[in-house]
């Protein structure tokens, strides 16, 4: 299931995990804003759910922007998914039909011991399964994903991979052909996917994966996009507040990293309004890469806020980036160049598909301005410990302001466990020259 890319020593057509290096982490860089953290006996059917994270949703809705190549972009502004990947107009047309025709597996039991699944939010739900797939314990972890999916029509490659460690090959081939119509499948990482080990071995995995490839030639010639923006409550069109832009992690996507579930509370306790941005190039429905080039990356940033120049007025010199993972990366490079436009950048554990560190910067007038947070676990992958302090020292040697914490009890891929307390007083770091740093 792993694919989440970092800064690596290793070559650009391996990456590294970016967990531990002897881990299958999660494939997409999906931390969500809340971590569920599941309490108990896991095996004996005793659990405890304890959310901690962002609560409130409401007020303003959130938007979202899906651009074709040639055609209007549309705004949803009902708390609403764009319909059917056949919406999509590609350059191939349609997507492929499927390569074979399986029948959909009996659903999992939609029950864990006395908890009903299908009550769970579907941050719980993402951060449940995550949690049993850490712990070996692929049956319950096939159980939550299978929510998950219910719920967002997103995640169907994981739930694939769950099924290829139960050794259920029949269904997992099912949600490998969902997932590339609907989820987006990196077929060369597919074909390496210690989750898949089992499932490359079936006499119709050569089917299935020219299925994929032809899907993922589809996707990254579609031309589709994500925007969405959280506004507060409160706000008044036309006028200028501060913007901060969610830039997502690898082959994840807009809506999964910035959403009113997640950002509402914070978007009315800070007066500031929150737009997610999907990556450059598209592999998927819900999966977006960025391409780690300044020009390309930026004129996607500046396509996002022209989607929503209705709704939004940026107020001059105060927008933050902040990104997860190679969201961070992207993030550091674009306010780093630009720190007249961009007041600063928050990283969270920052990641690139380089193997080497991807981006220097020239003096300029307004260094001392503009603020930097780099943040990720001390316990994470080399790679990613590496990336984000050589991100801070980089900003650093440009006389910026700099607040570099490395978590010491942490070691997964994901944000830190006081993000929602913290990222109010990160913010105010760096949109105040005066503000002293966080601790």
């Amino acid at each position: 299931m792993a694919d989440e890319f970092l800064e690596s020593d290793d070559s650009p057509d391996e990456p590294s995990e970016p967990v531990s290096e002897d881990s299958n982490s999660e494939r997409r860089d999906r931390p969500g804003v809340a971590n569920v953290i599941l309490w108990g006996a896991l095996g004996c059917g005793s659990l405890v759910l304890l959310a901690c994270g962002i609560a409130g949703i409401g007020g303003v809705a959130w938007f979202m922007a899906s651009a074709t190549p040639d055609g209007p972009v549309r705004v949803d502004v009902n708390h609403n998914v764009m319909d059917s990947a056949d919406e999509v107009a590609g350059a191939d047309g349609v997507l492929p039909e499927p390569a074979l025709e399986i029948p959909a597996p009996t659903p999992p039991s939609s029950s864990y011991g006395e908890i009903d699944l299908a009550k769970l939010e579907s941050r719980e739900l993402l951060a449940g399964a995550n949690q049993f797939y850490a712990l070996a314990k692929f049956e319950p972890a096939v159980q939550f994903q299978y929510q998950y999916v219910l719920k967002t029509q997103a995640g169907q490659y994981n739930l694939a991979c769950y099924y290829g460690r139960t050794g259920n090959v029949p269904a997992s081939l099912y949600w490998l052909q969902v997932a590339g119509r609907e989820d987006g499948v990196d077929v060369g990482h597919a074909s390496r996917d210690v989750d898949l080990a089992e499932v490359r071995m079936d006499s119709r995995w050569p089917k299935i994966r020219s299925y994929l490839q032809r899907c993922q030639r589809y996707w990254e010639k579609s031309g589709y996009s994500e925007t969405t923006l959280v506004l507060p409550q409160n706000s008044v069109p036309g006028t200028p507040i501060p913007v901060l832009v969610g830039l997502h992690g690898f082959a994840s996507s807009a809506r999964e990293f910035v959403n009113a579930e997640q950002y509402q509370a914070l978007a009315d306790q800070m007066g500031a309004a929150f737009l997610g941005v999907s990556g450059t190039h598209c592999r998927g429905k819900h999966s977006f890469v960025w391409a780690e080039d300044e020009t390309e990356d930026l004129k996607r940033l500046d396509a996002a806020f022209q989607e929503v120049a209705g709704q939004l007025t940026p107020a001059e010199g105060q927008i933050v980036l902040f990104g997860f993972s190679q969201g961070g990366m992207v993030a550091a490079e674009l306010a780093g160049r630009d720190p007249k436009r961009f007041a600063g950048a928050i990283l969270l554990s920052p990641g690139s598909t380089s193997s080497v560190f991807g981006f220097a910067l020239e003096p300029q007038a307004e260094d001392q301005r503009q603020g930097l947070v780099a943040v990720c676990g001390a316990g994470e992958h080399d790679a990613t410990v590496r990336c984000t302090t050589q991100c801070a020292a980089l900003y650093e040697r440009f006389g910026r302001r700099v607040h570099l914490k490395l978590y010491p009890e942490m070691n997964r891929h994901t944000f830190p466990p006081d993000f929602s307390e913290k990222f109010p007083l990160w913010c105010k770091f760096i949109l105040d020259p005066s503000a002293p740093k966080p601790e």
